[in-house]
């Protein structure tokens, strides 16, 4: 939809222009375009205010909805186009208390013909600002300046509304006639109306002596009777074990062997309650294992013993680990001043335990060496000999010093027993 626009210029240029409007128009754009002479005038930081005198001298005043650029818009009220015919309207601007400019126009408002009922009346959108400006053009000279009204104001009598009561706070006499109405005069009152008491009451009933009834409470009636009986048996199916509880009066009753004796190891009959079926075979006393015993009927033999390698002997290494050494040999040869290699090292007691680190498993060849605290004297093993079976080992000629070494495959020593000594130094080595 379109709408009616006017240019109003700074510079007087002759007539001033008409925008025209239908009367009771809500929400009509007003649309102004502002120039400069020939240039496009933009309002900027300026104050802008439409005042519209209606032919009945009632004024509307109103802001912008819009400034856009060079263009302003007013929004029409009910009061604006209330009077037919033509309102004169002034454009004002101004910048804090200096007044730059004021531009007029008129809006021409054609009779609505339904003649509707809406009072013309002023229609300010800030009265504390305007009153300055309008009056003085309304009433003219007669009138008080601010400080008369406030003199004014001083001598009104102070009101202060605690000590009234507003009409909400009230009854008229009708409503207080109305209320009366519905209440009773206390004069015409019983004297029970009062005291609450039943023997202040005339023409009391004859309460019947109940003392010979039971209450409801106090009984049962016949269906809660029947299903009481329901759950119950009747004496004549009982049996007599029911009513003497005399064991004699049992049916089935189990049979009780003789008293009971204590069992005797040397009973042979076994037909004797004493007798003990079972009996375990005891063998003869027991004695001492000898590592020395080759018999492997005698009870002193000691089976499933490791291999003991004397000082100075080798022990054998997998064929595993023999390829995996002769394939190394060159390789450490040349490769020596970079070799990737990790060891790590402890002191292991009687069934002690010690963890390889896994840096040190994480290696392709991992050797762990053995020997007394403070002497060089060395067993030497492949970690994967450790761990497919317990190793006995030996760190002098004289065969007094030896023990017994095992491996899980998380890498954790064991030492599974030691003679003549209290502990080992055991040191890992991975290479590769």
């Amino acid at each position: 939809m379109s709408f009616e626009s006017i240019n109003l210029n700074l510079i007087p240029t002759g007539d001033a222009p008409v925008i025209h409007a239908a009367q009771y128009d809500i929400d009509r754009p007003l649309i102004i375009n502002m120039f400069l002479g020939e240039d496009a005038f933009t309002p900027t930081d300026l104050d802008i205010e439409l005042q519209v005198r209606k032919v009945d001298n009632n004024i509307v005043t109103a802001v912008p909805d819009t400034v856009d650029g060079n263009t302003i818009t007013f929004l029409t009220t009910e009061q604006m186009t209330a009077c037919s015919g033509s309102n004169l309207c002034s454009l004002k601007f101004s910048e804090g208390d200096n007044h730059i400019a004021t531009l007029h126009f008129f809006l021409v408002v054609q009779r609505d013909v339904l003649q509707g009922g809406l009072t013309s009346q002023s229609e300010i959108h800030d009265l504390a600002e305007q009153i300055a400006e309008i009056v003085p053009s309304v009433i003219g000279d007669e009138y008080y300046t601010a400080e008369e009204v406030d003199e004014k104001i001083a001598e009104i009598p102070t009101f202060d509304p605690t000590n009234y009561y507003t009409k909400s706070q009230l009854y008229t006499k009708t409503e207080t006639n109305g209320l009366l109405s519905a209440k009773a005069n206390t004069s015409a009152l019983s004297t029970v109306a009062f005291s609450g008491s039943y023997t202040d009451l005339s023409n009391k009933p004859t309460i019947p002596d109940v003392s010979n009834y039971y209450t409801k409470s106090e009984t049962y009636n016949q269906t809660e009777v029947n299903n009481l009986l329901s759950t119950k048996a009747d004496t004549s199916s009982l049996s007599a074990v029911a009513t003497t509880g005399d064991y004699d009066d049992l049916l089935n009753k189990p049979t009780i062997p003789a008293a009971q004796v204590q069992s005797d190891w040397s009973q042979s009959d076994n037909t004797q309650v004493d007798y003990i079926k079972n009996k375990p075979t005891i063998p003869d006393a027991q004695i001492q294992s000898d590592w020395s015993q080759a018999d492997n009927t005698k009870v002193d033999y000691i089976k499933n013993k490791p291999t003991v390698y004397a000082y100075g002997d080798q022990m054998p290494m997998s064929s595993t680990d023999t390829d995996k050494v002769a394939d190394r040999i060159e390789a450490l040869e040349t490769a020596m001043p970079t070799l990737d290699s990790a060891e790590s090292s402890g002191t292991v007691g009687v069934n002690g335990t010690w963890q390889i680190p896994s840096a040190v498993l994480n290696h392709t060849l991992v050797i762990v060496s053995i020997r007394r605290q403070g002497l060089g004297n060395s067993a030497i093993f492949s970690v994967d000999d450790l761990k497919a079976r317990d190793v006995g080992f030996m760190l002098a000629s004289s065969p007094t010093q030896y023990g017994i070494l095992k491996c899980d495959n998380n890498g954790l020593l064991t030492v599974l027993t030691l003679n003549n000594m209290n502990d080992v130094f055991v040191r890992a080595i991975g290479i590769f």
